[in-house]
Formats: C-alpha cells, structure tokens, sequence
C-alpha cells in the first residue's frame, strides 16, 4: 500500500504541531530495517512506509524549530538500536536483566558517547497533548 499524499502532508501537519509524540515514531518507521544490518543478516527491502518517513524527517529537519529535536532524536535512536544490539548479541535469546546487575557499557558504544539532549524529552515520558503546540 503506497501512502497517499494527503497522509503524508497530514503526518508532516501533526509532526510539527506535536513532535514529541510523532517524531519518535518516524524514527522506527525510518529505522526498521537497523536490526538486521547491525546483526549482519539479510538486509529486507526497505518498505515504502519507511521510505515516507525518511522523506517527512528529512523535510522537516530543514525547518529551524523542529532540526535541532530531529538531530537529537536520530542520534539517540541509533545509539538504542546499536545498544539494544550489542545486548542480545552479548546474553544471546536471554536479554533478562536484573535490577541488582550492573553492565558495563564499551566506548565503541554510541550511547555512551550521548551528552546534553536537551532538546527532546525523556522518551518514556508520558507528555499529553497540548491544543496550542507549545511544548
């Protein structure tokens, strides 16, 4: 199913009115395919509906309010897919962490080289939805 040009100007519409709560979705759209080139396998073809979202974050990184969020945002999400990669690569099908475990994290790990995000949220931060855009 090829994504229409209205939902695509209506997705682009919401991102800028409420990015905290579309752009994080771009991004796994955009990413989707990460996992397996981070693991070596396969790599899938790249579906259309990640193709749109490479092309909505890409159009909306050129606007001066939302580049510096879309930055931020695509650094962090490339640091928890390696991350997360690293993770299971490490424990194998068993990724169960313990709350009393601590793991070191290796400085070829774009995580760790993260500072100063300060133009996003916490991700798990549950923010509502303001009517006026102003977040």
């Amino acid at each position: 199913a090829v994504v229409s040009t209205q939902s695509t100007g209506a997705i682009t519409c919401a991102a800028r009115d409420h990015p905290f709560h579309v752009l994080p979705t771009l991004f796994a759209l955009r990413n989707a395919h990460l996992d397996a080139k981070l693991a070596g396998e396969k790599i899938p073809p790249v579906q259309p509906r990640s193709k749109v979202s490479a092309k909505i974050l890409e159009s909306l990184s050129k606007e001066r309010k939302l580049s510096p969020a879309i930055k931020e945002l695509d650094q962090l999400c490339n640091a928890y897919v390696q991350w997360a990669n690293y993770l299971s690569k490490k424990k194998g099908n068993d990724i169960t962490i313990s709350p009393n475990q601590e793991y070191g994290i290796p400085d070829t790990q774009l995580i760790k080289k993260l500072s100063n995000l300060s133009s996003i949220p916490v991700l798990s931060l549950d923010i509502p939805v303001r009517a006026s855009s102003d977040y």
